[in-house]
Formats: C-alpha cells, sequence, structure tokens
C-alpha cells in the first residue's frame, strides 16, 4: 500500500509551508500596503532581484530603541523600507509609502503565515 499523499514534502522548520492556494496581493508605490498578518514579535520579508538572489529581511515589533526598521539577516545592516508598524486596531501589518523594493513574501518571524506582496506602478 502507497503511502499516503504529503502535499508539503518540505515542511519543517528550514523551509516555508507553502498551501494549495498561495495568498497574494497587489499594491500600488507610493501607498500604504495593509498586509494581513497577525501581531508577531517579528516579521520576516524575502525579496528576489533581477539576477535571482534572495535577500532575507528581519522586522522586530518595537521594545525600546532597537526596533522600528527592516534588517538584513546576513550582514545585520539596515536596509531602506516604508515606515513599518503593526496596527492593533485593524490587526495588520501596515507599510507606508510602500517601494518597489519592499515587495516580496512577507511572513511572521516563525514562518508560520506568509502572504505574496507585488507592487505596481498604477495607472499613469
Amino acid at each position: 500500500m502507497a503511502p499516503p499523499y504529503n502535499p508539503y514534502p518540505y515542511a519543517d522548520k528550514n523551509h516555508l509551508k507553502i498551501p494549495d492556494v498561495f495568498p497574494t496581493m497587489h499594491v500600488l508605490r507610493g501607498f500604504p500596503a495593509y498586509i494581513p498578518l497577525p501581531f508577531h514579535d517579528t516579521y520576516r520579508r524575502v525579496r528576489t532581484n533581477s539576477q535571482n538572489k534572495k535577500y532575507e529581511h528581519i522586522y522586530k515589533t518595537c521594545s525600546g530603541n532597537n526596533c522600528g526598521f527592516w534588517m538584513n539577516v546576513k550582514n545585520n545592516k539596515t536596509v531602506p523600507a516604508g515606515r513599518t508598524e503593526f496596527n492593533i486596531y485593524l490587526g495588520k501589518l501596515v507599510v507606508e509609502n510602500i517601494r518597489q523594493h519592499d515587495a516580496g513574501m512577507y511572513m511572521t518571524g516563525d514562518r508560520n503565515n506568509s502572504i505574496m506582496v507585488y507592487t505596481l506602478k498604477g495607472i499613469l
């Protein structure tokens, strides 16, 4: 008898758990993005440049002076991005004045919840 079908063959703590239909959202550049992620201590985003090189950034929610910015995981340098905060009234992560470089896969720090965010130029 064959083993049951596993839709997530690489679902462990080192890989992202991808659902059958991956949630996505599109945001116009220069406008705020209301990303529907639950409250968490840290948030991650993985973005890919034109050479298919991946960059992982981490954001820590405010707890003193060590918060409020995106940081590159490999070299611990800050990354320019729109002002980011978690809005407790909306229950969403808000990135104001989103840029092209803010597009990517956003997820909670433990990588349980994720959403793909695309940026658009707009209609002009």
